[in-house]
Protein backbone atom coordinates (compact mmCIF):
# COMPACT_ATOMS: atom_id res chain seq x y z
CA UNK A 1 0.00 0.00 0.00
CA UNK A 2 1.26 3.45 -1.05
CA UNK A 3 2.71 5.15 2.59
CA UNK A 4 -0.28 7.74 3.49
CA UNK A 5 0.33 11.43 4.54
CA UNK A 6 -0.95 13.00 7.93
CA UNK A 7 -4.65 13.85 7.14
CA UNK A 8 -4.96 9.96 5.47
CA UNK A 9 -4.72 10.73 1.84
CA UNK A 10 -2.05 8.51 0.38
CA UNK A 11 0.89 10.26 -1.01
CA UNK A 12 2.25 9.64 -4.64
CA UNK A 13 5.36 8.16 -4.32
CA UNK A 14 7.70 9.05 -7.29
CA UNK A 15 10.63 6.53 -8.94
CA UNK A 16 13.44 8.51 -9.83
CA UNK A 17 16.09 5.66 -9.78
CA UNK A 18 16.66 4.26 -13.02
CA UNK A 19 16.77 0.52 -13.12
CA UNK A 20 20.22 -1.03 -12.93
CA UNK A 21 21.41 -2.78 -15.99
CA UNK A 22 25.20 -4.34 -17.58
CA UNK A 23 27.05 -1.77 -19.25
CA UNK A 24 27.38 -2.32 -23.08
CA UNK A 25 29.87 -3.91 -24.42
CA UNK A 26 31.31 -1.40 -26.98
CA UNK A 27 34.29 -2.14 -29.42
CA UNK A 28 37.18 0.09 -28.36
CA UNK A 29 38.24 2.67 -29.80
CA UNK A 30 41.40 2.21 -32.27
CA UNK A 31 43.94 4.52 -30.80
CA UNK A 32 46.47 5.80 -34.29
CA UNK A 33 49.98 5.78 -33.41
CA UNK A 34 51.73 9.40 -32.81
CA UNK A 35 54.31 10.61 -35.36
CA UNK A 36 56.99 9.63 -33.33
CA UNK A 37 56.10 5.94 -33.20
CA UNK A 38 55.20 5.50 -36.76
CA UNK A 39 58.96 6.77 -37.33
CA UNK A 40 60.20 3.91 -35.27
CA UNK A 41 58.42 1.66 -36.29
CA UNK A 42 59.62 2.18 -40.32
CA UNK A 43 63.09 1.02 -39.60
CA UNK A 44 62.42 -2.34 -38.88
CA UNK A 45 58.48 -3.05 -39.02
CA UNK A 46 58.98 -5.71 -35.74
CA UNK A 47 56.67 -6.06 -34.53
CA UNK A 48 53.28 -6.62 -36.68
CA UNK A 49 51.49 -3.85 -36.34
CA UNK A 50 47.58 -3.68 -37.75
CA UNK A 51 47.55 0.47 -37.97
CA UNK A 52 50.74 -0.05 -40.28
CA UNK A 53 49.22 -0.41 -44.37
CA UNK A 54 52.84 -2.30 -44.83
CA UNK A 55 52.94 -4.74 -42.30
CA UNK A 56 48.94 -5.16 -43.63
CA UNK A 57 49.81 -5.71 -47.00
CA UNK A 58 52.76 -7.33 -46.67
CA UNK A 59 52.15 -10.02 -43.75
CA UNK A 60 48.58 -10.45 -42.65
CA UNK A 61 47.27 -13.31 -43.41
CA UNK A 62 43.45 -12.74 -42.77
CA UNK A 63 42.89 -15.93 -40.69
CA UNK A 64 42.86 -16.86 -36.98
CA UNK A 65 46.31 -18.78 -35.98
CA UNK A 66 46.33 -21.30 -33.42
CA UNK A 67 49.43 -22.49 -31.07
CA UNK A 68 49.66 -25.81 -32.82
CA UNK A 69 51.21 -28.59 -30.80
CA UNK A 70 55.34 -29.18 -30.53
CA UNK A 71 56.28 -30.65 -33.80
CA UNK A 72 59.36 -32.37 -32.82
CA UNK A 73 59.44 -35.06 -30.51
CA UNK A 74 62.68 -33.95 -28.70
CA UNK A 75 62.55 -32.19 -24.89
CA UNK A 76 62.55 -29.00 -24.93
CA UNK A 77 64.63 -28.36 -22.07
CA UNK A 78 67.21 -30.86 -23.33
CA UNK A 79 68.12 -30.44 -26.56
CA UNK A 80 67.80 -27.61 -29.23
CA UNK A 81 67.42 -28.18 -32.82
CA UNK A 82 69.05 -25.65 -35.26
CA UNK A 83 67.86 -25.60 -38.74
CA UNK A 84 69.70 -23.87 -42.18
CA UNK A 85 69.18 -22.99 -45.36
CA UNK A 86 69.82 -21.28 -48.58
CA UNK A 87 66.98 -19.15 -49.87
CA UNK A 88 67.17 -16.35 -52.76
CA UNK A 89 66.36 -12.31 -53.20
CA UNK A 90 65.31 -11.57 -56.83
CA UNK A 91 63.65 -8.65 -58.35
CA UNK A 92 60.70 -10.51 -57.17
CA UNK A 93 61.68 -10.10 -53.48
CA UNK A 94 62.50 -13.44 -51.26
CA UNK A 95 62.32 -17.28 -53.11
CA UNK A 96 63.64 -20.67 -52.63
CA UNK A 97 65.74 -22.12 -54.83
CA UNK A 98 63.16 -24.28 -56.59
CA UNK A 99 61.49 -21.54 -56.98
CA UNK A 100 64.63 -19.89 -58.52
CA UNK A 101 64.83 -22.39 -60.64
CA UNK A 102 61.32 -22.10 -62.09
CA UNK A 103 62.77 -18.57 -63.22
CA UNK A 104 64.92 -20.21 -65.56
CA UNK A 105 67.76 -20.89 -63.59
CA UNK A 106 68.09 -24.36 -63.75
CA UNK A 107 71.20 -25.65 -62.12
CA UNK A 108 74.25 -24.24 -59.72
CA UNK A 109 76.55 -22.72 -62.46
CA UNK A 110 73.53 -20.74 -64.02
CA UNK A 111 72.49 -19.27 -60.52
CA UNK A 112 76.29 -18.95 -60.16
CA UNK A 113 76.54 -16.60 -63.05
CA UNK A 114 73.59 -14.74 -62.28
CA UNK A 115 74.97 -14.04 -58.67
CA UNK A 116 78.18 -13.04 -60.63
CA UNK A 117 76.05 -10.40 -62.63
CA UNK A 118 74.21 -9.33 -59.52
CA UNK A 119 70.86 -10.94 -61.09
CA UNK A 120 70.43 -12.64 -57.51
CA UNK A 121 71.77 -12.32 -54.42
CA UNK A 122 72.33 -15.86 -52.20
CA UNK A 123 71.27 -15.35 -48.80
CA UNK A 124 71.57 -18.25 -45.35
CA UNK A 125 69.08 -18.73 -42.58
CA UNK A 126 69.62 -19.84 -39.00
CA UNK A 127 66.45 -20.87 -36.97
CA UNK A 128 66.20 -22.44 -33.69
CA UNK A 129 63.36 -24.79 -34.04
CA UNK A 130 62.36 -25.76 -30.78
CA UNK A 131 62.86 -23.38 -27.77
CA UNK A 132 63.44 -19.55 -28.89
CA UNK A 133 62.62 -19.72 -32.44
CA UNK A 134 65.06 -17.44 -33.07
CA UNK A 135 65.84 -16.54 -37.14
CA UNK A 136 69.29 -15.61 -37.98
CA UNK A 137 69.74 -14.18 -42.19
CA UNK A 138 72.69 -13.28 -44.06
CA UNK A 139 73.86 -12.14 -47.46
CA UNK A 140 76.25 -14.33 -48.58
CA UNK A 141 78.90 -12.21 -50.62
CA UNK A 142 80.00 -14.10 -54.05
CA UNK A 143 83.50 -15.51 -53.62
CA UNK A 144 83.82 -17.43 -56.48
CA UNK A 145 84.77 -20.80 -55.43
CA UNK A 146 82.52 -22.98 -52.91
CA UNK A 147 85.35 -23.54 -50.61
CA UNK A 148 85.91 -20.31 -50.09
CA UNK A 149 82.26 -19.91 -49.48
CA UNK A 150 81.19 -22.52 -47.07
CA UNK A 151 84.18 -21.57 -44.72
CA UNK A 152 82.73 -18.24 -44.89
CA UNK A 153 78.97 -19.54 -44.08
CA UNK A 154 79.90 -21.87 -41.65
CA UNK A 155 81.34 -19.30 -39.65
CA UNK A 156 78.22 -17.47 -39.53
CA UNK A 157 76.16 -20.32 -38.69
CA UNK A 158 78.44 -21.88 -36.27
CA UNK A 159 78.69 -18.09 -34.37
CA UNK A 160 75.39 -17.65 -34.79
CA UNK A 161 74.25 -20.71 -33.30
CA UNK A 162 76.85 -20.69 -30.33
CA UNK A 163 75.67 -17.30 -29.20
CA UNK A 164 71.81 -18.63 -28.63
CA UNK A 165 74.09 -19.73 -25.17
CA UNK A 166 72.84 -23.61 -25.44
CA UNK A 167 75.27 -26.63 -24.71
CA UNK A 168 73.40 -29.02 -26.71
CA UNK A 169 72.62 -29.14 -30.41
CA UNK A 170 71.31 -31.19 -33.36
CA UNK A 171 71.47 -29.36 -36.61
CA UNK A 172 68.87 -29.81 -39.69
CA UNK A 173 69.00 -29.31 -42.87
CA UNK A 174 67.44 -30.72 -46.23
CA UNK A 175 69.10 -33.17 -48.26
CA UNK A 176 70.49 -30.84 -50.74
CA UNK A 177 74.43 -31.79 -51.40
CA UNK A 178 75.33 -28.25 -50.79
CA UNK A 179 73.34 -28.03 -47.49
CA UNK A 180 74.29 -31.36 -46.00
CA UNK A 181 78.11 -29.83 -46.43
CA UNK A 182 77.47 -27.00 -44.81
CA UNK A 183 76.21 -28.79 -42.12
CA UNK A 184 79.35 -30.66 -41.72
CA UNK A 185 81.39 -27.53 -42.04
CA UNK A 186 79.24 -25.65 -39.26
CA UNK A 187 79.76 -28.73 -36.73
CA UNK A 188 83.51 -28.90 -36.71
CA UNK A 189 83.47 -24.71 -36.63
CA UNK A 190 81.30 -25.34 -33.70
CA UNK A 191 83.76 -27.41 -31.80
CA UNK A 192 86.25 -25.20 -32.29
CA UNK A 193 84.61 -22.08 -31.56
CA UNK A 194 82.95 -23.92 -28.38
CA UNK A 195 86.48 -25.03 -26.91
CA UNK A 196 84.79 -28.23 -25.34
CA UNK A 197 81.86 -26.58 -23.50
CA UNK A 198 79.70 -28.36 -25.80
CA UNK A 199 77.84 -31.52 -24.20
CA UNK A 200 76.45 -32.98 -27.33
CA UNK A 201 76.60 -32.03 -31.05
CA UNK A 202 75.21 -33.82 -33.91
CA UNK A 203 73.86 -33.74 -37.32
CA UNK A 204 70.44 -35.21 -38.08
CA UNK A 205 69.75 -37.17 -41.43
CA UNK A 206 66.92 -35.73 -43.67
CA UNK A 207 64.83 -38.41 -45.43
CA UNK A 208 65.89 -39.43 -48.33
CA UNK A 209 64.30 -38.55 -51.52
CA UNK A 210 62.67 -35.80 -49.37
CA UNK A 211 63.89 -31.92 -50.18
CA UNK A 212 60.86 -31.18 -48.16
CA UNK A 213 62.62 -32.54 -44.92
CA UNK A 214 63.23 -29.21 -43.47
CA UNK A 215 59.77 -27.75 -42.65
CA UNK A 216 60.66 -25.47 -39.87
CA UNK A 217 63.46 -23.51 -41.58
CA UNK A 218 60.94 -23.02 -44.34
CA UNK A 219 58.64 -21.32 -42.29
CA UNK A 220 61.32 -19.08 -41.24
CA UNK A 221 62.32 -18.09 -45.15
CA UNK A 222 58.33 -17.62 -44.66
CA UNK A 223 59.04 -14.97 -41.78
CA UNK A 224 61.67 -13.50 -43.67
CA UNK A 225 59.51 -13.08 -46.90
CA UNK A 226 57.00 -10.85 -45.09
CA UNK A 227 59.45 -8.55 -43.13
CA UNK A 228 61.34 -8.07 -46.52
CA UNK A 229 58.11 -6.89 -48.28
CA UNK A 230 57.13 -5.08 -45.33
CA UNK A 231 60.58 -2.99 -45.57
CA UNK A 232 60.04 -2.68 -49.43
CA UNK A 233 56.76 -1.66 -49.37
CA UNK A 234 57.53 1.31 -46.92
CA UNK A 235 60.80 2.34 -48.68
CA UNK A 236 59.13 2.27 -52.02
CA UNK A 237 56.38 3.94 -50.29
CA UNK A 238 58.12 7.00 -49.19
CA UNK A 239 60.38 7.28 -51.76
CA UNK A 240 57.41 6.80 -54.33
CA UNK A 241 60.11 4.48 -56.84
CA UNK A 242 60.72 1.12 -57.26
CA UNK A 243 63.53 -0.56 -55.11
CA UNK A 244 66.27 -2.40 -57.45
CA UNK A 245 67.84 -5.43 -56.26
Amino acid sequence: PAPAQEDGEPAHVKDNDEEEAEPKRIAPSPVLPTAAEIEDHRITHIPFRSWCPHCVAARALGEQRRIKAPEWQYDRHLITIVGLDYFYLTSGGVTSKKEVQEMGFEDDETIKTARSKGEIVKCIIIRDLTTTKCIFAHVIPFKGTAEDEGRWVADLCAEDILWLGHTKWIVRADNEPALQALVVQTLRRMRVLANDELESLSKEEPEKYDSQSNGGTEVGVKILKGQFRSLRCCLESRLGKRIPR
